[in-house]
């Protein structure tokens, strides 16, 4: 059986350094906030900070290959920083 060890190797992982100069299409990259905390409170300064952790999950056409030739593995983890993550710009409200 072929295993993800074997697979990674052989698949192009576009990094941030190969980001597409122009997308073709719309990426559409889901965000579900997760938990959320308050980390500070200023009463004197009438502030609050939050802290507050996000799963994306997108397509990424570029990573692909036939499953037929690896034993029918269809998707494989990587880490963040193996591959192109979408910009996530966060602001103040």
């Amino acid at each position: 059986k072929i295993s993800q060890p074997t697979i990674a190797p052989h698949v192009y992982l576009p990094t941030d350094e190969d980001k597409p100069e122009i997308l073709k299409r719309r990426q559409i990259v889901k965000i579900v906030p997760m938990n959320a905390g308050i980390s500070a409170i200023s009463e004197k300064d009438q502030t609050i900070k939050v802290s507050i952790t996000l799963f994306m999950a997108w397509v990424d056409h570029r990573l692909r290959w036939n499953p037929k030739d690896y034993g029918g593995l269809t998707s494989i983890d990587v880490t963040r920083e193996s591959i192109w993550v979408p910009p996530v710009h966060p602001t103040s409200w």
